[in-house]
């Protein structure tokens, strides 16, 4: 066994002595079956112990447990009250998640304006995954009034830490020129970074950016081919539909080339997956 992981008779002796830390890391093996059997009731049970010590991660795993019944009998109201004890430990997922229910009245009654305010927190402390959250929503109009520039603000803060949902979205935005001023060669540039992560939206954007001009003719058909090629590959929506439109389109020796850089690729991932 890894000499960085403790066994897990370790982690439970110290869990039995009381150490929240090790309740916390028995109740999250439990939970997942990580090198003993899953056991969600006994989990819970671990969880509970360490977020009676205000453990922030512990009481936040706690609220997952008992928002989705695992291993507990589902129970909104004791999910949200611990989910608010972590959020008020700045635990960003806690965060996160209140304000999803909040803003889309999740088990709760719906309040935007607290939805927003437990968002923010999340947001502020530099947490990737609130900032795109919110960024959707207003891109949206989904628990707030739309507001691209907001949504477009959210999400470059987002993609700057690498987030490839982000990313993708500010392609989106550049492209279609939606708060803020329309941008094709700065929309590729987002939309490059998160496909070349695998994300199928941004790929389909890269098929269209390449597909179509300003004057409406085809300038790389090749180039739109394979990403719409790799964009099915990740399973990406439509993709299909724009491979038939573009077969019809295309010359056997520019589909062959397209092919061709398709195969390359498939080469480089089973390559990275083998390392």
């Amino acid at each position: 066994m890894d000499k960085a992981i403790p066994s897990i008779q370790y982690v439970r002796k110290l869990a039995e002595e009381g150490n929240s830390g090790a309740q916390l890391l028995l109740g999250y093996r439990l939970k997942t079956g990580k090198d003993v059997d899953l056991d969600l009731e006994a989990a819970a049970r671990w969880f509970r112990k360490s977020a009676d010590q205000g453990n922030a991660c512990a009481q936040y795993l706690l609220g997952s447990v008992y928002e989705n019944g695992e291993g507990v009998a589902k129970d909104d109201a004791t999910s949200y009250r611990w989910y608010l004890c972590s959020a008020q430990q700045d635990n960003q997922d806690a965060q996160l998640r209140l304000g999803q229910k909040f803003l889309h009245g999740l088990g709760v009654i719906q309040n935007r304006s607290e939805g927003v305010k437990w968002l923010l927190k999340a947001v502020y402390a530099g947490y990737d995954e609130a900032q795109l959250y919110l960024g959707i929503a207003y891109f949206n109009g989904h628990g707030v009034e739309t507001d691209y520039a907001r949504a477009g603000i959210l999400f470059k803060l987002a993609a700057t830490q690498g987030n490839t949902n982000a990313q993708g979205f500010l392609g989106w935005m550049c492209l279609k020129g939606l708060g803020t001023q329309q941008d094709k060669n700065k929309a590729i540039r987002w939309f490059l970074r998160s496909a070349e992560q695998n994300n199928s939206t941004a790929q389909i954007g890269l098929g269209i950016s390449f597909m179509n001009d300003d004057s409406g003719s085809f300038p790389d058909l090749i180039s739109s081919y394979y990403w719409f090629r790799l964009a099915k590959i990740n399973g990406g929506r439509n993709s299909d539909t724009w491979l038939d439109y573009l077969t019809e389109c295309m010359s056997k020796s520019q589909i062959e080339q397209a092919e061709e850089r398709v195969s390359d690729w498939l080469a480089g991932q089973s390559e990275k997956s083998e390392s």
